[in-house]
């Protein structure tokens, strides 16, 4: 869709440049939003793209994601050759495999399978992006958020500070950053790279956006169990890894409370039944994991 609005595009290739914050500025990286319907008052457009930030690092500490890292990206370095495949037949070179032994990159690809958008769109559409639209249903807001990952946001004034995800979006569509910040990368541990995880995912149509989602992750003798795309924004909590379905259904009611959404993709009491009963299912498999 044409911005009819925006009256400049720049390209970033300095963080110096971060400090010209202006009314009608918006961060450019895949831009599948942007462009995808009207955006009034939008007046210039700052590429990211032309920082040139390596999409994924791996290093002793666990993995690097940058924030303008494509979702296709992602799901080749994961496996999924399908994000990389081009006119004629032809295929790219992909990135790196991810180490083995990790399970980060089967919860990767079952998160990228949850979204809205075919491996097209996966060739534009970045990680950050889908996190900082803040949606209840974006699937790499659900994956980072379970994995405990840390974000990294690049302030105006040249300073930086660090964040959870469940503290980055903070409502639906709703994020805590602020005029001019920007999401520069996530950190995602190591032990949350290799632990043993859960997924499970409900919609009201085989390929429809997300009612709920629910992740499991086994730490020590705890289930770190996240509920997300039921309620406005990812709500972490922990329990014993031992937990019964009745624990874990008594847990999630006190953590999301009435916070349940109620639209045209569920209703507020399907989606509470499917988190209770999906979150019990994750918790018992990571629970029985060793």
């Amino acid at each position: 869709m044409d911005l009819l609005d925006v009256e400049a595009h720049e390209l970033v290739t300095d963080r110096g440049q971060l400090s010209d914050v202006r009314p009608g500025d918006a961060w450019l990286a895949g831009g599948t939003y942007l462009f995808s319907e009207p955006q009034p008052g939008l007046r210039r457009l700052r590429d990211l793209t032309a920082m040139d930030w390596p999409a994924l690092v791996v290093d002793d500490d666990g993995l690097e994601i940058a924030a303008t890292c494509t979702l296709g990206t992602l799901a080749a370095a994961c496996g999924d050759p399908a994000p990389l495949l081009r006119a004629g037949g032809v295929r790219a070179a992909g990135p790196t495999a991810l180490p083995d032994g990790w399970t980060l990159p089967a919860l990767a690809r079952q998160c990228l399978d949850a979204l809205l958008a075919g491996f097209k769109v996966w060739s534009s559409a970045t990680v950050g992006g889908n996190v900082c639209l803040g949606l209840p249903a974006g699937a790499m807001t659900s994956m980072l958020a379970a994995l405990d990952a840390e974000v990294l946001v690049w302030r105006p004034d040249g300073t930086s500070r660090t964040t959870r995800v469940p503290d980055l979006v903070i409502g639906d569509g709703v994020t805590s950053l602020g005029p001019g910040e920007l999401v520069r990368s996530f950190r995602v541990p190591l032990p949350s790279c290799t632990a043993p995880v859960g997924f499970r995912r409900a919609s009201r149509a085989t390929r429809g956006r997300s009612g709920a989602v629910l992740i499991a992750r086994r730490d020590g003798d705890e289930a770190v169990l996240t509920v997300s795309a039921a309620v406005p924004r990812p709500l972490v909590l922990r329990l014993p890894a031992d937990a019964d379905a009745d624990l874990v259904a008594e847990r999630v009611d006190e953590r999301v409370g009435g916070a349940w959404l109620d639209d045209a993709y569920g209703a507020a009491d399907w989606r509470r039944h499917c988190a209770r009963r999906l979150g019990a299912e994750v918790v018992a498999e990571v629970g029985a994991a060793r």
